[in-house]
This record gives C-alpha cells, structure tokens and sequence, in this order.
C-alpha cells in the first residue's frame, strides 16, 4: 500500500526587532520563548488555541520563529485531521477580525470578548497587535506549501463599547494620573482614590490628552462600570482647566 505524503501546517513569527541573541535554534523550550519577549508570547498562545493531542515544534531561524505541526508518514490521517483543525483555527480568527473591525466602526461597539466564542482568540490577537506595534511581529501562515491569507489587524480593531446592562453615572473629577494604552485606550486616574476610566480609543488619542497633568484639570462625563475595577467613558466625555479650583 502505499504511503501517504505527511502534512505540515506551519505559523511564521517574522520578528524585525531582534535582541535574543539566537541565530538558530532547533527546538525552542518555554524558557526561551518567554527570553524572546513578545513574539514568544504569541507562539505560546497561537499553541494554545490548538487542539489537545496535536504534536507542535517550534524552531527559531535568523528572525523567523516557526510553530509546525508536521504530518508523520505512519500517521498521515491522524495529522491530516490535525492540519484541519489548524486550518479551522485561522479561518476562526481571520472571522474574529472582520466581525471586530466592523464592531469598532459601528455606532454601538459591544464588548470584543462577546464577539468570539474561545477567550483564548481574543488574548492571541492582543498579544499579536501588542507585538506588531512594539516589535514589527509579522505573521505567515502555511498550509503544507500554501501560504493561508490572515486578515490584517489593527489596534482600532479593538474598540469596543460596555454592553447593554451598564449603569450610568455623571461625574466631574479632577484627573490625577494618566496610563496610556494604544490597544484598549487610554487610562485616565480621578481624585486621590484613583478611580479609572478607560477612554474610547477612536475619540481620545493620546494627543488630545497627553498634557492633562501639566495642570489641574477636570474631567466630566458619564461613566459606566466595567470589567476588572474599572470604568469606561461615555461619548460626550470632555475635559477642561478651571482657572480656579476648590
């Protein structure tokens, strides 16, 4: 009878920015890819999106970082399946990214975790903008020796609104802290309990609020609770510099 050809499915991390210090490794262990920074995070959560049982390697060469899952000639149904569910898996998130760019250009964004139904994609894709941003991380996707297209992504993909049961409340603050954040918006800190509130990302870039701290400034608006302890502004947020504060 004869063999069938084994089946490879392959993601490449091209990483820009290198400062690792490895030219080739031939098989990448926990440890290293936590050295190699954010590109090695993404490898281990693109594995962890992957099926139970799926046998991986991963392989660091001159800027590439390659997950394969590759296909055993003894095996070849077995990893014929494996090869689909990986494929299934891209498709998943490249669907992931449509529904999140037109949910970040709607007029009622909802909450980005409500649009996939594995938690485990949304973290990927944060990692992997983080990545992209901060490191110039590219990804190739490559089905035995055809490259599987992945939708681009971009940090505004990631605006999201507060869901249908936030409870509103009007505040006017004064602000004293700021964490920027390019993926989920930017933080703003009120009053000296430091309560947080997130800012829309497509409303507030950092250039608009960059200089809030020079001088006491006050921010208004409505704020709904959301997830870990925080808040997120309503439209209609603003903020401004009394001449003289109490």
């Amino acid at each position: 009878m004869k063999k069938s050809t084994p089946r490879e499915a392959r993601f490449i991390f091209f990483v820009a920015d290198q400062r690792n210090g490895y030219d080739f490794v031939d098989s990448i262990s926990d440890i290293e890819l936590r050295r190699i920074g954010l590109a090695g995070g993404c490898v281990t959560k693109i594995r962890r999106l992957l099926p139970r049982g799926v046998i991986t390697n991963c392989t660091l060469e001159a800027g590439e970082i390659h997950l394969v899952v590759i296909g055993d000639e003894t095996q070849a149904d077995a990893f014929d399946g494996a090869v689909a569910l990986v494929q299934l898996v891209v498709v998943d998130l490249n669907r992931l990214i449509e529904r999140m760019s037109a949910n970040a250009n709607s007029s009622a964004p909802v909450p980005v975790s409500s649009l996939s139904l594995r938690a485990g994609d949304v973290d990927f894709l944060r990692a992997l903008v983080r990545a992209q941003g901060k490191d110039g991380l590219d990804l190739e996707v490559r089905i035995d020796d055809h490259r599987m297209p992945m939708e681009r992504l971009h940090p505004s993909d990631f605006t999201e609104g507060m869901g249908n049961a936030c409870k509103f409340d009007e505040v006017r603050h004064r602000i004293v802290g700021l964490r920027r954040d390019d993926l989920r918006g930017h933080l703003l800190l009120l009053t000296e309990e430091e309560i947080r509130v997130r800012l829309p990302l497509q409303d507030w870039p950092f250039s608009r609020i960059q200089d809030v701290l020079l001088s006491e400034t006050i921010f208004e608006a409505r704020i709904g609770r959301a997830d870990r302890g925080e808040w997120c502004a309503d439209v209609g947020a603003s903020i401004e510099r009394p001449r003289n504060m109490s």
